[in-house]
């Protein structure tokens, strides 16, 4: 069994229900099952192997996951951009050499159909069928399907693992993306939890953005498929067309990430009844932006924050009054998933864990556990740094500021001082000031742990897991910043 598996059912059980709401446009579940079909045609031989999919097209990358699937290959969709010699990179630590995209991406091959070389990626145009199909089905085709190439990459090809049915890249936030495998049950068996948790059934319309080369946004994409339910997105990010979308198309649901919940919850101007569910996860959600939507914007949602990885899926999950009591909390475990601490040392339990991985499972977080049962983070054990002696964990100094009433959103870094030691800084979207801000730090923090520059600027930059841009933030003066990027 895999999600084509599922797809296929669903499809035939209610083939005109609509499946994905792509920029506007309506595909039903017999359609967009009929696409699959059409890009799976013009890659025939690619049974038990690992391929790569890229593109910055969500819908491109959901037709390529499910269409691999249908040929019983294994796939990997990557994220966009991604420099050419990562690329190579990756292929030759997992050992893959085919990869799906769309002859577009001039990035990747600028000069379209190049030679084979031994240092070159190699192009190929694919054998998409042109049997008679429907209008519509022929303008897809052209747009998209008829633009897709296989990539035979200079590598030696390894096989996957046995039972995994798609491959799976860490944000690489802390470094470079690692790889991982997953079975069809390791995300399917969890569904009915998580689905029951947060109202998720054949009715519900999910609104999202992002790639889904982030296990984020495919887990929500696959466990709305699971349900039977509807997605709805589009490639760009313009909120006023999202608050459009939601009167639209009665979406019932939300998934954004907390930088772009907060981005939107700060664009959005009216009042929506029917959304019941607002799900985030990956980052801390500020109090402010739960309280706009709370008060104006979604008075009839639950609000829920998750925790967890792309290794052992979602782990713990916290409500909307829980965070607003204390912000730091990331919740009670989900059923069936344990988690324990050991001093501030962190580990799982959890039957949805990527293939390989040992039970229980060390995390990389410190923690622990509040009165109420709540799991409090304190930061990364990797994100120890030295300040004048003192262990400092930049991300627990992160959701301190964060939590601050008042304060929008924020990011913490290092930067290297003229003496040559570390240095804590602070980029802070807010309408207080920084003497307001560093007073509120200091009923929480010690003062080592304070950041010694803290700049106000308009916006905090993202990378494209929709995290802060830790890179540019160091790399750049904080009080130059000034755009979202998406």
């Amino acid at each position: 069994m895999n999600y084509y598996d599922l797809l296929k059912q669903k499809s035939g059980r209610h083939p005109m229900k609509p499946f994905i709401i792509y920029g506007g446009e309506v595909i039903t579940y017999r359609d967009f099952s009929r696409r699959c079909e059409q890009l799976a045609a013009g890659i025939k031989g690619l049974e038990n192997r690992v391929v790569f999919a890229y593109s910055d097209d969500f819908l491109f990358q959901l037709t390529a996951f499910f269409a691999l699937q249908s040929v019983r290959a294994t796939p990997l969709l990557l994220h966009y951009p991604l420099a050419e010699e990562r690329i190579k990179a990756l292929a030759q630590e997992i050992g893959v050499s085919d990869l799906l995209t769309v002859n577009n991406l001039q990035d990747l091959v600028p000069d379209g159909h190049t030679t084979i070389t031994k240092d070159k990626l190699f192009l190929s145009p694919s054998s998409t069928r042109r049997d008679c199909v429907s209008r519509e089905q022929a303008a897809f085709e052209t747009s998209l399907l008829g633009l897709s190439v296989q990539i035979t990459l200079d590598t030696t090809r390894n096989p996957p693992p046995q039972n995994a049915c798609m491959g799976l890249l860490t944000s690489g936030t802390t470094g470079l993306s690692k790889h991982f495998y997953r079975t069809y049950e390791s995300w399917a068996d969890f569904f009915p939890v998580h689905n029951e948790i947060f109202r998720i059934n054949s009715e519900s319309l999910m609104l999202l953005h992002g790639s889904l080369s982030f296990t984020g946004n495919l887990n929500a994409a696959l466990s709305l498929l699971y349900a039977g339910g509807t997605l709805v997105t589009a490639k760009v990010f313009r909120l006023k067309r999202f608050e459009h979308y939601i009167m639209e198309f009665g979406i019932t649901h939300i998934y954004l990430v907390p930088a772009k919940l907060h981005v939107f919850a700060d664009a959005l101007h009216q009042k929506h009844p029917g959304v019941l569910q607002v799900l985030s996860g990956s980052q801390m959600l500020n109090p402010a932006t739960i309280r706009k939507l709370q008060k104006e914007n979604f008075p009839n949602a639950e609000i829920h924050l998750y925790y967890g990885s792309a290794e052992l899926s979602f782990l713990s999950y916290v409500g909307a009054e829980e965070i607003l009591s204390n912000p730091l909390r990331v919740g009670k475990p989900f059923p069936g998933v344990r988690i324990f601490a050991v001093g501030e040392d962190l580990y799982a339990d959890t039957p949805y864990h990527v293939l390989g991985y040992p039970r229980p499972c060390p995390l990389p977080d410190r923690a622990y556990f509040d009165e109420a049962g709540q799991l409090i983070l304190r930061g990364r054990r990797d994100e120890l740094h030295n300040i004048r002696g003192f262990k400092v964990s930049v991300s627990h100094v992160e959701r301190v500021l964060r939590a601050i009433p008042g304060v929008t959103d924020a990011a913490v870094f290092l930067e290297t001082g003229n003496s040559g030691d570390a240095k804590l800084s602070a980029a802070v979207v807010s309408g207080l000031d920084e003497a307001e801000i560093r007073r509120e730090l200091s009923k929480k923090l010690y003062k080592l742990e304070i950041p010694g520059k803290i700049r106000l600027c308009d916006s905090i930059p993202q990378n494209q897991a929709g995290k802060p841009d830790y890179k540019e933030l160091a790399g750049n003066k904080v009080d130059k910043i000034a755009a979202v990027i998406f």
